[in-house]
């Protein structure tokens, strides 16, 4: 069976489909789609096997996590196949992405990488050299054809890159510009954490691990000296250069033996703390939930939420 195929499954849209609907119960689209369920599928399942399929617009929504900024919001015919599309590709990437990549993978996430860049730390002690490196508009600046031509080495189906091609295309900004992803989509975050995996490999080859860690398009390079760290740096920005990509000067932080800011914390080889910017977004929002006078409920879930995300298994 073709990727493609297993793509355009009645039973894997059905899958999507509810995946989706558990989430957006009483969404209108959800509820309208229900009406005739199989019949809508079936539909979609014979347009993608015919190479028919036409994307359609995107709702761009305006979101503030420290910083503003728009995320896109497809419609749900859409995000059933986008959801389709990822159940059957993500599998396949995930296996192959190394132990030093930690965004949006099952058993690794946040906390993860802060543990394993504190385990780094408390191993050098304080005599190191740290960089951390951001990766400018990454999500936007992605190159359509080098991504196409990353993932066609892996799957080798032409009718599945002529898919994810026309995904890319579905964009009219990012298909003029011939490059970027519409942050907020699940495709999207998958194509963008498999992009920068020949960067961790390139790094992984010529350093080993615990030198370079990578969340997304946030990097750290954690060395013993600075000669060592900026050697890594060269070779991140030539590297990120080849794949079209872009570290500004703004972008690279020269931490040297200073404490780590990382993913929500500050980190040393003694231990953590919680950014102090994040312990006051949380009381930021806990105050707006009151002034809202939401339901005691929705007020202790966040609290809940916040300190188990603060709660690291770390042993100093």
């Amino acid at each position: 069976m073709s990727l493609l195929t297993r793509i355009s499954a009645f039973e894997n849209l059905w899958e999507s489909f509810s995946e989706i609907a558990r989430k957006k119960k009483a969404s209108p689209s959800v509820q309208r789609f229900l009406y005739n369920t199989g019949e809508q599928l079936l539909g979609i399942e014979a347009d993608l096997n015919a190479g028919r399929y036409k994307w359609g617009r995107y709702r761009e929504v305006s979101i503030s996590t420290g910083k503003a900024r728009s995320v896109f919001v497809p419609c749900l015919r859409d995000r059933i196949v986008q959801t389709a599309i990822y159940r059957v590709l993500n599998p396949f990437l995930e296996g192959r992405l190394l132990p030093i990549s930690y965004a949006c993978r099952i058993g690794y996430g946040n906390s993860r990488a802060v543990l394993d860049v504190l385990d780094r730390l408390k191993n050098i002690g304080p005599q190191r050299f740290v960089i951390k490196l951001d990766v400018e508009k990454y999500y936007e600046n992605i190159p359509h054809d080098q991504l196409l031509h990353s993932i066609s080495k892996v799957f080798q189906d032409a009718a599945l890159t002529s898919l994810i091609r026309s995904l890319l295309d579905s964009h009219p900004n990012y298909r003029a510009a011939k490059c970027g992803l519409p942050v907020g989509l699940v495709t999207s975050q998958m194509l963008a954490n498999w992009y920068l995996h020949d960067l961790d490999q390139a790094m992984s080859a010529a350093h080993g691990f615990g030198s370079y860690f990578r969340y997304m398009d946030d990097l750290l390079v954690v060395a013993s000296n600075r000669e060592c760290a900026h050697t890594i740096l060269n070779q991140i920005l030539d590297h990120t250069e080849r794949l079209g990509l872009k570290i500004p000067e703004h972008k690279r932080f020269y931490l040297g033996s200073e404490p780590v800011p990382f993913l929500g914390f500050v980190l040393s080889h003694q231990g953590y703390v919680v950014n102090p910017r994040n312990e006051a977004r949380h009381r930021e929002r806990v105050a707006d939930l009151l002034e809202k006078r939401s339901p005691p409920s929705r007020i202790l879930r966040s609290k809940l939420s916040y300190e188990s995300w603060t709660r690291l298994k770390y042993k100093t």
